[in-house]
Formats: structure tokens, C-alpha cells, sequence
């Protein structure tokens, strides 16, 4: 996410060990933390310990990134899918 100056919208997708001691409070905490910018999130199973979810999110880009950073032990940063807000 080179350019992250502005009004963005996107999904934050992340893949986590369901397994993992106090992980999910971790990231229940991190997502009440940027509770602004994220509009919704979906958590599923690939395994019983794999999880993936997708986070979307619309906010300034930066605050998206640091959402994005803050991945915790355990978690796979995964990726941020971005789009510009520019409508022309």
C-alpha cells in the first residue's frame, strides 16, 4: 500500500492459529481499537486451528495500514486490498 494519504476503502485479510493462547482476545482488542474504520469482518475455518478473516474497512489509508501492521504472534499479515475513492 505505497500511497496510503487519504479517504481509502478496502479489505484487510488476515490468517490466524485458532489454537494460539489469548489471540483472539488480542485481535478483539485491536479491532475495537480501530472500530472507525472497520465496517465489518468475516471469520471462517480452513481447518480447526486455521482461520482466515476479512476485515473491511474505509477510513483514512493510513489508519488502514496500521490496522494492517498490527497483526499480532501468531497471525499472518496478509494482505491490504485497496481502492481509490475517485469516482471519475
Amino acid at each position: 500500500m505505497p500511497d496510503v494519504k487519504g479517504e481509502r476503502e478496502g479489505i484487510v485479510t488476515r490468517v490466524y492459529d485458532n489454537n494460539q493462547r489469548n489471540l483472539l482476545t488480542t485481535i478483539t482488542d485491536i479491532e475495537h481499537e480501530y472500530h472507525a474504520i472497520i465496517k465489518a469482518s468475516l471469520h471462517s475455518h480452513v481447518t480447526h486451528n486455521r482461520c482466515p478473516e476479512a476485515i473491511l474497512v474505509h477510513g483514512d489509508g493510513s489508519q488502514i495500514l496500521r490496522l494492517w501492521r498490527s497483526a499480532p504472534d501468531g497471525t499472518e499479515k496478509g494482505r491490504v486490498s485497496k481502492t481509490d475513492n475517485d469516482h471519475a
